[in-house]
C-alpha cells in the first residue's frame, strides 16, 4: 500500500517551536544526518547560497508577521475590555465591598474602560490604514515560498546534470557554477516582479510557476545501471523533502495544537455563539426584571449584557480578522492535493515520479497565490 501522509500530530502547546523544516537543510544537525545518510543526494542538494538568501527573508517574515499580529491582536483586546469595562463602571458602587473601594469607583472605571476603548480603536486604526508590517511580511515570505520552490525546480529541471554531479567532482563543480548563476538570475527577477506595489497581489497563470523556463526537460535515464539507481535514490529524497515535508507542515499547522485554524475556528464560533446567546437572555431577563419594577436588578443585567455584547463582538473580530475558516478550507486543499501527489508518485515509474513532481510545483505555486489573496483580504491582523 502506497504511504501517503503522515498521521496528525497529538495537541501541543507550541509543535513548531521545536520542529525545525529541513526541506532545505537550514539546520546544521539535519545536513549531517543526511550527509550521513546519503551522501551522494546532498551532493547535489546542499546549497548555501540559497540558504542563506532564504534565511534573510525568513528572519524579516516572522518579525514583521510578529509585529503586525501583535497590533492587531492588541487593539481588539483593548477595545473589547474597555467596552465591557464601561458596560460594568455602573454596578462597581453596588458592590458589597464598597467601603473596601475608594471613592469615586465609577468615576475610576468608565475613565479606565473609555481609555482602553480609545486606545483600542486608536491601534486598530493605525492598524488598518497603515499596514506596513502586513506588508513587510507578504512581501518576504513571498521571497521565502519562491525560493523554496526554485530549490526544487533547479533539480528537476536539471536532473539528469544532477544525477552526473552525484558521483563525479568536475559535474559537480559544474553544476554548482551553473546553479549560482541561475539563482542570481532568479534574486534579480523576484526584485524586479516583487518591488513595485502589485508585485505580491496580481493573480498570475501557472506559467509562472517556474522561475527558470529556459531549463531543458530531464532525461531519465533506463533501468540497470548505476546512474539508475541514483535517479531512484535522488528522487526518493525529493519525495521526502519537497511531498512528506509539506505534508507534515500542513497537518502541524491544521489541527494539531490549540491555536491552529481547524481547532481556533471551532472555539472562537461557539465563544461567539455563547456570547450571543447570553446576550440575548440577559436581554430578556432585564426587561422583566424592569417590567416587574426591579429596577436595581435590571440594570445588573443590562449591565452584563453589554459586558458580554462586548466580548462577542471581540470574538467576532478575532474570527473575522483571522480568516481561519479561509484558512482551514486552504490547508484542507493543500493537504488533498499532497496526498494525491504522493499516492501518484508511488505508483509511478521515473519519468511518472518526475512529472509528479514538476506538476506538484505548479500546485505549490497555486497554494501560494491562494495564501497572499487570502492575507491581503483580512483587516485587522497581519
Amino acid at each position: 500500500m502506497s504511504q501517503t501522509l503522515p498521521p496528525v500530530p497529538s495537541l501541543e502547546p507550541l509543535p513548531l517551536k521545536s520542529w525545525g523544516n529541513d526541506d532545505l537543510l537550514l539546520r546544521p544537525a539535519g545536513r549531517e544526518a543526511f550527509a550521513r545518510e546519503d551522501g551522494l543526494s546532498f551532493r547535489v542538494l546542499d546549497w548555501p547560497e540559497l540558504r542563506e538568501r532564504f534565511q534573510v527573508h525568513d528572519r524579516r517574515a516572522n518579525a514583521a508577521k510578529k509585529r503586525s499580529r501583535r497590533l492587531g491582536l492588541t487593539s481588539v483586546i483593548l477595545a473589547g475590555f474597555g467596552s465591557a469595562a464601561l458596560a460594568l463602571a455602573p454596578l462597581l458602587p453596588k458592590l458589597a465591598l464598597t467601603p473596601l473601594l475608594p471613592k469615586g469607583i465609577e468615576t475610576i472605571g468608565i475613565s479606565i474602560g473609555l481609555a482602553a476603548t480609545v486606545a483600542g480603536i486608536g491601534a486598530g486604526l493605525w492598524h488598518l490604514f497603515q499596514r506596513n508590517g502586513k506588508a513587510h511580511w507578504l512581501y518576504d515570505r513571498t521571497w521565502t515560498e519562491r525560493l523554496r520552490q526554485f530549490y526544487f525546480q533547479d533539480v528537476l529541471m536539471h536532473f539528469d546534470d544532477a544525477l552526473l554531479a552525484m558521483r563525479g567532482d568536475v559535474a559537480l563543480a559544474a553544476y554548482r557554477q551553473r546553479r549560482t548563476a541561475a539563482l542570481e538570475a532568479v534574486v534579480r527577477r523576484l526584485t524586479r516582479d516583487l518591488s513595485n506595489s502589485d508585485g505580491i497581489d496580481n493573480d498570475h497563470t501557472l506559467e509562472d510557476a517556474w522561475l527558470d523556463r529556459d531549463a531543458a526537460l530531464p532525461a531519465v535515464p533506463a533501468d540497470g545501471g548505476a546512474r539508475a539507481d541514483d535517479a531512484d535514490r535522488l528522487l526518493k529524497r525529493l519525495r521526502q523533502q519537497r511531498l512528506e515535508i509539506q505534508g507534515h507542515y500542513v497537518n502541524v499547522n491544521q489541527v494539531s495544537h490549540p491555536f491552529a485554524p481547524h481547532v481556533r475556528k471551532g472555539w472562537l464560533a461557539a465563544t461567539g455563539d455563547i456570547a450571543t446567546a447570553l446576550v440575548a437572555l440577559l436581554a430578556v431577563a432585564g426587561g422583566v426584571a424592569l417590567l416587574a419594577g426591579q429596577t436595581d436588578l435590571s440594570g445588573i443585567l443590562l449591565a452584563l449584557m453589554g459586558a458580554v455584547g462586548a466580548v462577542g463582538l471581540m470574538t467576532r473580530l478575532l474570527d473575522s480578522g483571522l480568516r481561519d475558516r479561509v484558512e482551514a478550507e486552504r490547508y484542507d486543499w493543500y493537504r488533498a492535493a499532497i496526498e494525491r501527489a504522493m499516492m501518484r508518485f508511488d505508483a509511478g515509474d521515473r519519468a511518472g515520479k518526475i512529472a509528479v513532481l514538476r506538476e506538484f510545483e505548479e500546485t505549490s505555486y497555486q497554494e501560494l497565490r491562494q495564501f497572499l489573496r487570502s492575507h491581503r483580504n483580512d483587516r485587522f491582523f497581519g
